[in-house]
């Protein structure tokens, strides 16, 4: 982190460009341990991408523990969330839990490095499945059912407030100006949102990058009382709440296969190439992009990836096409839990994220969807998010829609094709069928091999 603030400090240095203010996102559903001094007390942090609370979760799924979750928080418990991180450190490592004065998303220990104050925002605690999304407010009830002390909630301020200042010890870590102000700032869900322009009832997101993050703003927490199927968050501007779903794997999966199947270190443009040689249908290949388990629009820490309908003709290029279609269907199956009553006519979707770097994965996506699919010019929406809400801080614009209106840009839209919209539609019902198939032999296979 140090080293890539230096690196934008020499690029405003060259290019006379005067530091303002620090704005500030990260991953959400991360557990950072410190003590009351703002030291470490846990060396390594328990990230979004961590299973280890798989069997409190099941247990939590059995015994109520999940319906009391949801009442107040509104969200349907997931192995990522900091609830689970912080009953299984109970359970596991009490003595690390009992030299601990605060638990912090991933943004806030950055930020309590930047400036000594330890303190968190609306939209990150609302991930935690401890905050009360309706009262906006940490909740006690959730913090006694895990048996875990309340003091370990930090104090919290809206995104776009004053977070402290660069310290001198900071600064001559980083190269930034000592007494530069520091954005609260907010996790990358609501800084993709904000920084895509997603701020509207009218709006759906979908960001395709290691993760999918799919969004849609509301005036009100809405829960969703009767399916639980999508979860609710604070936005980081006034007034504003998020629907979302988050998918485990997205584009990780591609780089999964790049990685470890082609064991190639080919940039992606020449990947997005060979993908393109393929045709639509993947020359009848399906892919789950269950990698790491899922977590939207279902919870299972058991799921598995899979290529279904290999053949003797099945080429390289089919393979990598079939992981752009897949991670599209999926992309489809969370976004139409956020539309509730509404159709994809009714609605604007915003593509952005690494995946929106590729024409041909955005095309898949708008014939997958059927509706227009527009691109940010932008695409890394969640640096620019954050970037949006420093321009708040240090009063460079009055509000976001002032700020949103001169930093956000549309650069495309792609329209779809109907002829693959229908082909897409069969090939989204049975990717479903599928899993709900498999489904019962995942735990088997796990009880197998470990």
């Amino acid at each position: 982190t140090c080293g890539n603030i230096r690196k934008a400090v020499e690029f405003a240095e060259k290019s006379n460009i005067k530091i303002m203010a620090v704005g500030i996102t990260g991953h959400m559903h991360g557990t950072f341990l410190i003590d009351d001094r703002g030291n470490l007390t846990r060396r390594m942090a328990i990230i979004w991408l961590d299973t280890r609370t798989s069997r409190i979760l099941d247990r939590f799924n059995s015994d109520g523990t999940a319906d009391k979750v949801f009442k107040i928080s509104g969200w349907r418990l997931i192995t990522s969330m900091q609830f689970l991180h912080l009953k299984w450190l109970k359970e596991n490592e009490p003595e690390t839990l009992a030299r601990s004065s605060y638990f912090l998303p991933c943004k806030d220990y950055v930020r309590l490095r930047l400036t000594g104050e330890i303190l968190s925002d609306y939209s990150d605690a609302s991930f935690t499945g401890l905050f009360d999304n309706s009262k906006r407010e940490w909740s006690k009830e959730l913090f006694e059912l895990i048996d875990v002390p309340f003091h370990l909630a930090p104090k919290l301020l809206n995104s776009w407030d004053l977070g402290g200042y660069v310290t001198d010890d900071a600064a001559e870590e980083t190269g930034l100006e000592p007494g530069i102000p520091v954005g609260v700032g907010c996790g990358d869900v609501a800084a993709m949102a904000l920084g895509c322009g997603v701020t509207e009832r009218s709006q759906l997101l979908a960001n395709i990058g290691a993760a999918g993050v799919y969004e849609r703003p509301m005036d009100e927490p809405r829960y969703d009382w009767n399916g639980r199927r999508y979860t609710i968050a604070c936005h980081s501007i006034p007034g504003k709440w998020l629907l979302q779903a988050n998918q485990m794997s997205a584009g990780l999966t591609l780089k999964w296969f790049r990685d470890n199947v082609m064991k190639s270190s080919e940039p992606y443009k020449i990947i997005d190439e060979l993908a393109s040689k393929s045709s639509p249908g993947a020359g009848g290949v399906i892919f789950h992009p269950y990698l790491q388990g899922e977590r939207s629009p279902f919870v299972d820490p058991y799921a598995r990836g899979l290529f279904f309908g290999l053949s003797l003709s099945t080429r390289l290029e089919d393979l990598i096409r079939a992981i752009y279609e897949g991670v599209s269907f999926s992309t489809r199956d969370n976004l139409d839990i956020l539309l509730i009553d509404d159709s994809y006519e009714e609605v604007e979707v915003v593509m952005a994220g690494g995946g929106a770097n590729s024409r041909l994965w955005a095309q898949i996506l708008s014939d997958t969807l059927g509706t227009i699919v527009k691109i940010p010019k932008v695409k890394d929406v969640g640096a620019l998010g954050a970037a949006i809400l420093a321009t708040l801080t240090s009063g460079i614009y009055r509000d976001y829609r002032e700020a949103v209106a001169n930093m956000v840009e549309i650069e495309s839209e792609l329209k779809p094709r109907k002829k693959y919209t229908e082909l897409y539609n069969n090939m989204f019902k049975l990717y479903k069928k599928l899993y709900e198939a498999l489904k019962p032999y995942y735990p088997e296979l796990l009880g197998i091999i470990q």
